[in-house]
C-alpha cells in the first residue's frame, strides 16, 4: 500500500475562504470515500472498517510543510466585522475609521477574522473535496470518518494496526479491567523554576487524558479530553462532539489511558467558546482527574506540554513553550445543521510551539507542575491539501484555563454558560495618533445613550484601546476579553476621544436577556 500522509489534519469545513491554517484542535477526522480510491485526508480513520474498505483505502504520502510555490497566499482582508452583541447574526466586514460607515453592529464576539494564515480546528466534519487551491487560514484539528454499514475488526493505517487500538463499539468490557482504587486527583509535580520534569508530569497526569469517539449516522470522529473531577466530568472542544448535539442517533464513548472504554453523555455545550462538558455514564474505580492552574499567571517562555490523541495516537505527549499570550484567534465553528458554515469562535488564546495536530482538539495543555492551563483547540498551517488538512508548524493555540473553568463550572451547575456583552455597536478596527505614536483599538459605532455603557459615558466614535488594564488592539481582541466576564461585572474601558484619553466604567449586560 502507498504510504499515508502523516501530516493530514482532518477535513476543514467548506465555504469559509481564509479559514484554514489556524485550526481548532478537534478530534482527528478522516474521510473514507467508499466509491473511489484516494489518499485519505488523515493518517488514521476514527473507526474500524471492513477488510474491503481497508484494501481500497490508499495510504497518505509524506508532504512537505513548506508552502507550495505559486499557490495564492492569503491577503489581508482589512478589519473583520464584529458580530452583533444584541443579535447573533454575522455582519458585513468591519470598517476602519477611514472607510465609509456601514450599519454598525453591536459587539457580540462571534465574528470572523481573516488572517494571513489559515486556522484549523483539530476536529472537523467530512468536507467535500475541493479542487480549488485553498489559502492559508485557521484550521481545526479533527478526525472524521464516513462509516461503512458494517464495522470491521480493524484496519491498518500508516503502518499501524488499528484493530484493538480503537475498539469496535460495544466490543470492550469495562468490568473486566476495573480498578479497586477510588477516584483520585493527579498530584502536583514539584518543579524548580522552569526546569520541567516531563517524565514525572506524564506519569502524574497522563491517566487524566482521554480519547473521545463519536459516531452519528454514517459519520464519526475522535478527539481528546481531560477528566476534571471525581464525578467523571470531562472537558473537551465543542467541535469534537458537535455531531452528537440534538442527534438521537449519535453515540459516544471514551477510552481511558489504561485502555478501558466507557460510554459517555453530553452535559452541556458552549459554541461561542468552543467548549463542551461530557460525563461518564458510570464512573469506574481508579479514575484520576486533573487539577486546573491559573492562566492569568502564565508567562511567555514558560514550558508547557500537550497530551492527547493526534491522528488517534492516544497518550501522545509533546512539549514546548508559551510563545505568546492573549493572541486573538477566530475560527469558523462547524454546525451539524449548517455544515457549510457556522458561527465564529473568538478567543484570546495561549500560543504555543508544542506540536499539536488533528485529534489533539479538546486535550489539555499542562504546565511544568502538571496543572491544566488550557484546552488545545486550533493551529495555524501554511498549506492544506484537497481535503482541507495540514500539519503543525509550531503555531498552536489553547483556550486559557480560567475561561475553561468558568464555562465548565456553569455548564455542570446550570447546563449552559451565560455570556456577557458590552451592548454597543463596533464598526471594526480604528486608530488614533497621539504625540506621534499610532494607537490602534476597537472603534465604537452606534450606542444607545440610555444603555448602561451609554449612561456610563461611552459615545459613538470612541476608540477603545484597553479593558481593565489589558490592551485592546482591534475588535477581535476586545471580544475575546469580554468572553472572560459574566453579566453584571463592572469593566473599565480605556478610550480615546478627540485624542484625549478617558476611562469609562460600566456594567456588562447578559446575552440571554438581549436574545430573549
Amino acid at each position: 500500500m502507498d504510504q499515508q500522509n502523516p501530516q493530514g489534519m482532518g477535513p476543514q469545513q467548506p465555504g469559509n475562504e481564509g479559514i484554514g491554517a489556524t485550526q481548532e484542535l478537534p478530534s482527528y477526522q478522516q474521510v473514507i470515500n467508499q466509491d473511489q480510491n484516494y489518499t485519505p485526508a488523515a493518517p488514521a480513520p476514527a473507526y474500524p472498517q471492513t477488510q474491503a474498505q481497508t484494501q481500497a483505502q490508499a495510504q497518505p504520502q509524506v508532504q512537505s510543510a513548506m508552502p507550495v510555490p505559486g499557490q495564492p497566499q492569503p491577503q489581508a482582508q482589512g478589519q473583520a466585522q464584529v458580530p452583533s452583541q444584541t443579535q447573533g447574526a454575522a455582519q458585513s466586514p468591519a470598517q476602519t475609521q477611514a472607510e465609509p460607515q456601514t450599519q454598525p453592529q453591536p459587539v457580540r464576539g462571534t465574528e470572523p477574522v481573516f488572517y494571513p494564515q489559515q486556522v484549523q480546528m483539530l476536529s472537523e466534519p467530512p468536507r467535500r473535496r475541493n479542487k480549488e487551491k485553498r489559502r492559508p487560514g485557521w484550521v481545526s484539528l479533527a478526525v472524521c470518518t464516513l462509516l461503512a454499514g458494517v464495522l470491521g475488526s480493524g484496519i491498518t493505517v500508516g503502518g499501524l494496526q488499528a484493530g484493538g487500538y480503537l475498539s469496535p463499539w460495544g466490543s470492550r468490557s469495562v468490568a473486566a479491567q476495573q480498578d479497586n482504587r477510588e477516584t483520585q486527583v493527579a498530584p502536583v509535580v514539584n518543579a524548580k523554576g522552569n526546569a520541567a520534569n516531563w517524565q514525572a508530569v506524564n506519569e502524574a497526569v497522563g491517566p487524566t487524558v482521554v480519547l473521545i469517539q463519536v459516531r452519528a449516522g454514517n459519520s464519526g470522529g475522535t478527539g481528546s479530553g481531560v477528566i476534571i473531577d471525581p464525578e467523571g466530568h470531562i472537558v473537551t472542544n465543542y467541535h469534537v462532539i458537535a455531531d452528537m448535539v440534538n442527534n438521537p442517533d449519535g453515540r459516544m464513548q471514551v477510552k481511558l489511558a489504561d485502555g478501558r472504554v466507557l460510554k459517555a453523555s453530553i452535559v452541556g455545550t458552549d459554541k461561542e467558546t468552543d467548549l463542551a462538558v461530557i460525563k461518564l455514564d458510570q464512573v469506574p474505580k481508579g479514575l484520576t482527574h486533573a487539577q486546573f492552574g491559573n492562566s492569568n499567571d502564565l508567562k511567555v517562555g514558560q514550558p508547557v506540554a500537550a497530551i492527547g490523541a493526534p491522528l488517534e495516537l492516544q497518550s501522545t505527549m509533546t512539549t514546548g513553550i508559551i510563545s505568546a499570550l492573549n493572541r486573538p484567534t477566530v475560527v469558523a465553528e462547524r454546525d451539524r445543521e449548517n455544515p457549510e458554515g457556522g458561527s465564529r469562535v473568538f478567543t484570546n488564546a495561549i500560543q504555543i510551539d508544542a506540536s499539536i495536530n488533528p485529534g489533539n482538539s479538546g486535550g489539555p495543555l499542562f504546565d511544568a507542575q502538571g496543572r491544566v492551563i488550557g484546552i488545545n483547540s486550533s493551529i495555524i498551517s501554511l498549506t492544506a491539501n484537497a481535503q482541507g488538512q495540514a500539519g503543525s508548524i509550531g503555531l498552536g493555540f489553547a483556550i486559557p484555563s480560567d475561561l475553561v473553568k468558568k464555562v465548565a463550572n456553569a455548564i455542570i451547575k446550570d447546563g449552559h454558560f451565560e455570556h456577557a456583552l458590552l451592548g454597543i455597536g463596533i464598526k471594526g478596527g480604528g486608530s488614533v495618533e497621539i504625540d506621534g505614536t499610532l494607537r490602534t483599538g476597537a472603534l465604537v459605532g452606534n450606542i444607545d445613550e440610555n444603555s448602561k455603557m451609554g449612561k456610563a459615558g461611552l459615545k459613538a466614535g470612541d476608540l477603545i484601546v484597553g479593558i481593565d488594564g489589558m490592551p485592546v488592539n482591534d475588535a477581535q481582541s476586545l471580544i475575546g476579553y469580554v468572553r472572560r466576564y459574566t453579566p453584571g461585572e463592572q469593566v473599565t474601558l480605556e478610550v480615546y476621544r478627540d485624542k484625549k484619553k478617558l476611562e469609562i466604567t460600566g456594567p456588562l449586560i447578559s446575552a440571554d436577556a438581549v436574545n430573549s
